[in-house]
């Protein structure tokens, strides 16, 4: 239901009151400017630098749990405190070996954590090679290595009393031992990759791990995990099952093999009750039916190869595998809840299939990853040179895109988090992650976004693939996205139900579809089955196009503004976000927070609600976020600030060679320090708002920052001997410090 302007700015009013106490918007950032050889300036100097000069810890409400435990509300309501609040969640990730790092480092990112907004941190991976469970010397993966997990209870405790919530990833990498009791160890790999969803040695060293974890009492905070309503999420395994590489399933080690062989044949027999009538099936779907000797009496059918098996037969294939998975975390799901877990859980799959995700609508929430230009590899995963292709995320509109992406992602109106999303390093567009992910995830009603990912213990001064903290085109904007994304603003839009069908379903590959790129117009909502609509504003959809999704979703939609999705310019909100991608760019506007980002043209301006930017930096984002609740033109105290590209000193791509799977190649990681290039430029950035120019900044590409309150507007610039003007008054920039002005407001057109 849309609410009212003098609903929602009473809302943003009781935000701002809390907004105001907390913050010192003109404080000078901690870090000291650097110059690079080559005089570009290193604005996230140090390994952990501040997101923005704005401390966004205002959004967060502290201490984690002080409004009960995250549950889950009605369908379609997400999650929800114990007070009945709405509970939502803007966060990152912190992995393996980052998360057992001296308590002094923990006490630092906690405090950095905080000041960028952020309320949830997923300790991902824990489980792994100097994790948890690899206690030195030890020959066993079943006891909890002590020290480790007093890290644990240090990263929780200290994440707890700012106000940030915490999740738990239970199987990630485990790498069981001889001692564990496990057959054919050696062949299992990490995480015993299909075999822990279905083998029952594995199933209960699962829940045995399970409960030391959670029923641990942390000295710090005095409570067991379970007890803990700071603990938010929990995620009975990462990336697992058996369809996540369905091509494994001819290869599996033995016993498991045979293991998995009966358990197909004993599931055919209840679904089919005889081999005459599973031949009769099978023989209609395709000419490859039951072969001599096959005898599901006798456990001797194979397991199907989804890639080349009758079209029946596969299907029978993955309603099998699906069935086998939701029972595994049914099981587990039920496990947690005997030893006192209260909070949501999942379990995480594949996002590519449709029949795999739909395994996990059984759990709590459904989970999945969103990631732009990620790594391939010509050989092994991991293995070899790192391949990207380089490219702007914002010309794409396919179905794996973010918007289109989220919309496979929600199922029976389950809660639905991101637990993973990035544009990955070096892609130079990646400025554009953070405004584009806080812009759908609004759209979608989502419930969590969790950045991949918060690097700590190797180099964190260093840009990575995946590793944010020291990366001012990414990190540099998330405390923007946070405001963004957590406070309250335009509403979600409605969802269109796309009902999967059971053949549908069964079918392989079953991936999300060209009827989920209703996703850039509005939510959506996936059923398997036929069912009818319930809600207003949305209707029942059978896969009919995106087209007709769309007509579903916006009823009225005229043909001409129709066909301009075609053209690639994707509305919604009525105007709110606008994807160009033709142009490579989007934009977005609500009453407190505006965005823009893409491939810039120096020549043109380009408007954003009333904003409108112009600069000679070619690749750039913006967000501007008012901090007093105030719509732009009427606020007081506001900010906005302005990435483009950043690089390690010395990084190099270069063209990956014919056949390869992507398009560059990394020839040269580099090293610290960062840098941004920004440096000056005969064509002026310029900034106005409502027509008066705020800041005119003779510099291409690095990034600056305006913080306005009090009468005074503050421009902090990582750029040093930059002349303009701000607010009318003559400047020159120090880089990394505060240059501040009084600020004189012009009049608007039509006003006295």
């Amino acid at each position: 239901m849309i609410t009212s302007p003098t609903r929602r700015l009473r809302r943003h009013l009781r935000w701002a009151s809390a907004a105001l106490s907390a913050l010192s918007a003109l404080a000078v950032l901690s870090t000291a400017s650097a110059q690079t050889p080559d005089g570009h300036t290193n604005p996230a100097q140090g390994p952990f630098p501040s997101a923005s000069a704005v401390d966004f810890k205002y959004l967060l409400d502290a201490p984690a749990g002080r409004r009960g435990f995250v549950g889950v509300g009605k369908p379609g309501k997400g999650f929800v405190f114990g007070d009945g609040r709405r509970a939502r969640f803007w966060g990152v990730n912190i992995s393996g070996k980052s998360v057992f790092v001296p308590e002094a480092t923990i006490v630092r990112v906690a405090d950095v954590l905080a000041r960028a907004g952020c309320n949830m941190v997923r300790l991902e991976a824990i489980d792994s090679a100097g994790g948890l469970l690899d206690a030195p010397n030890a020959t066993t993966s079943r006891r909890l290595d002590e020290a480790r997990l007093a890290l644990i209870d240090a990263w929780a405790f200290e994440l707890r009393r700012r106000g940030i919530y915490y999740y738990f990833d239970l199987l990630d990498f485990r790498q069981f031992r001889a001692d564990d009791g496990v057959a054919s160890v050696a062949d299992v790999g990490r995480a015993a990759r299909p075999y822990a969803c279905f083998d029952r040695r594995l199933i209960a060293l699962q829940k045995e791990y399970a409960t030391q974890l959670l029923t641990h009492r942390n000295p710090r905070t005095g409570l067991r995990y379970v007890d803990d309503p700071a603990l938010a999420l929990v995620e009975i395994c990462n990336e697992h099952g058996l369809l996540i590489r369905p091509q494994a399933l001819g290869s599996l080690a033995d016993p498991y093999a045979e293991a998995l062989q009966r358990k197909w044949n004993a599931w055919l027999l209840a679904r089919y009750g005889s081999r005459a009538r599973i031949a009769s099936a099978w023989a209609a779907g395709g000419a490859t039916s039951l072969a001599p000797g096959e005898d599901p009496a006798l456990g001797t059918v194979r397991l199907p190869d989804l890639a080349a098996a009758s079209r029946v037969r596969v299907a029978d294939g993955v309603r099998f595998c699906t069935a086998t998975q939701a029972a595994y975390f049914a099981e587990m799901r039920a496990h947690l809840r005997s030893i006192g877990l209260r909070v949501p859980v999942t379990a995480t799959v594949s996002s590519d299939s449709m029949a795999d995700v739909a395994s996990t609508s059984g759990m709590d929430f459904t989970a999945g990853n969103i990631y732009a230009d990620h790594p391939v590899f010509a050989g092994r995963d991991w293995q070899g040179a790192f391949l990207f292709n380089d490219a702007n995320p914002l010309r794409g509109a396919s179905a794996w895109h973010a918007g289109a992406a989220l919309a496979s992602l929600r199922w029976r109106g389950k809660p639905v988090v991101v637990r993973e999303w990035a544009t990955v390093w070096p892609n130079r567009y990646r400025c554009t992650a953070v405004p584009e992910m806080a812009a759908y995830a609004a759209l979608h009603d989502v419930d969590a976004v969790l950045l991949f990912g918060y690097q700590i213990a190797t180099k964190p001064e260093e840009l990575s693939d995946f590793d944010h903290q020291a990366d001012p085109a990414v990190w540099g904007l998330f405390g923007h996205g946070a405001a963004a994304f957590l406070r309250p603003g335009a509403p979600a839009a409605a969802r269109v139900r796309v009902l999967h069908s059971p053949e549908r379903l069964a079918a392989w590959p079953c991936t999300v579809s060209d009827v989920h790129r209703v996703g850039w117009f509005g939510g959506a909502d996936n059923l398997a089955g036929p069912t009818q609509a319930t809600s207003r504003g949305a209707a029942a959809h059978a896969e009919a196009g995106m087209r007709g999704a769309v007509k579903a979703l916006i009823p009225g939609y005229a043909p001409d503004r129709l066909a301009t999705a075609t053209e690639g310019v994707y509305i919604a909100l009525g105007g709110r976000v606008v994807r160009n991608t033709a142009a490579g760019r989007m934009r977005t506007q609500t009453l407190l927070s505006a965005s823009l980002a893409g491939e810039m043209t120096p020549a043109a301006g380009h408007a954003f609600g009333p904003w409108r930017l112009k600069t000679g930096s070619s690749i750039a984002a913006l967000m501007a976020t008012s901090l007093d609740g105030k719509p732009f033109g009427s606020s007081r105290h506001y900010t906005v600030k302005m990435v483009t590209q950043a690089a390690n000193t010395g990084q190099r791509m270069e063209p990956a060679g014919p056949g390869a799977p992507a398009r560059f190649r990394i020839a040269d990681w580099g090293r610290s320090p960062v840098v941004t290039l920004g440096r000056a430029s005969g064509t002026a950035t310029i900034l106005t708002l409502h027509g008066q120019t705020l800041l005119s900044l003779g510099m291409v590409d690095g990034a600056w920052e305006l913080v306005v309150r009090d009468g005074r507007a503050g421009l902090l610039c990582d750029t040093g001997s930059i002349s303009g003007t701000l607010f009318g008054h003559r400047i020159t920039t120090v880089a990394d410090r505060f240059v501040t002005v009084p600020v004189t407001i012009a009049p608007r057109k039509g006003s006295p």
